[in-house]
């Protein structure tokens, strides 16, 4: 078919629920965690506001190691609980990477047809994150306690193992628009947020060979010189075997540390 991003379209046209939870096929919730969720909307000071919700999850990995989602990590769901534009887009950068993860988090229906749903025929990756941002710049969304989903990194099916990143950020157009009407503290923001998700993406396509500059194209290197430095570097041979090798004695050491690992059956929220 058409794809993922399609397929949810789809799904969120077709329901008739004010909410909608999504959750992949290779992923897991607690028992508890649409409940959560609920929770998390009615604990809300102004609950009619709230256009989405998330929680925290456990990453798991066929190895037996678990860490906790970056924003839960950080201990920033005791002090966050209602996330507006600005807010978001701080703990975005804070924990260098989006606190909202797909299968842990619900949005209002109407909030995701007025934000143009999910990217389809525009983005083969990263779809989520722009359709969170262009759904977040709607309202505010509130953090759910506790971690009540499962994220299975090793996932055969998992579509961001295999899938090539050495293009634009179907975030890049999102930005630009978003920054065009916001006010100077929110525009800065927007852009810290790009340049880091830029970054992202031009690390992990080192995987496969050298950086494309049209990657991080539009990168504010006035803002993150030493990324921008960085950068530059993966797009020469040389450069991106360095990152390869840091990679592979990374992904060796994290092997060796007391990482919290657990027997891959007991890997259950239950």
């Amino acid at each position: 078919g058409p794809g993922g991003y399609a397929a949810r379209n789809l799904g969120v046209r077709s329901a008739r629920s004010e909410w909608i939870a999504f959750l992949d096929a290779d992923d897991e919730w607690h028992p508890t965690h649409l409940a959560n969720l609920a929770h998390g909307i009615s604990s809300a000071e102004r609950p009619e506001n709230i256009v989405g919700v998330f929680a925290g999850y456990l990453n798991a990995h066929s190895d037996g190691r678990c860490y906790l989602d970056p924003f839960t990590a950080h201990g920033l769901e005791r002090v966050s609980a209602t996330l507006d534009l600005n807010g978001l887009l701080r703990v975005w950068v804070e924990v260098r990477a989006c606190p909202i993860w797909t299968s842990a988090s619900a949005f209002r229906r109407h909030a995701l047809l007025d934000a143009g749903l999910f990217p389809e025929g525009r983005a083969r990756i990263g779809g989520d994150k722009d359709t969170w941002l262009r759904v977040s710049s709607l309202g505010p969304v509130q953090v759910a306690p506790g971690v009540t989903a499962i994220y299975h990194r090793d996932a055969v099916n998992m579509v961001t193992r295999a899938t090539e990143t050495n293009f634009r950020h179907c975030i890049y157009e999102t930005v630009q628009a978003l920054a065009e009407a916001a006010p100077e503290p929110t525009r800065m923001l927007l852009y810290r947020m790009l340049n880091l998700e830029l970054f992202c993406y031009g690390i992990h396509a080192t995987k496969r060979g050298t950086v494309s500059r049209q990657t991080y194209k539009g990168f504010r290197a006035s803002i993150d010189p030493w990324r921008f430095i960085l950068l530059l570097a993966a797009s020469t041979y040389l450069g991106a075997a360095a990152f390869r090798a840091v990679r592979l004695a990374r992904n060796l050491g994290a092997r060796t540390t007391n990482v919290l690992r657990v027997d891959r059956a007991k890997v259950r929220l239950e």
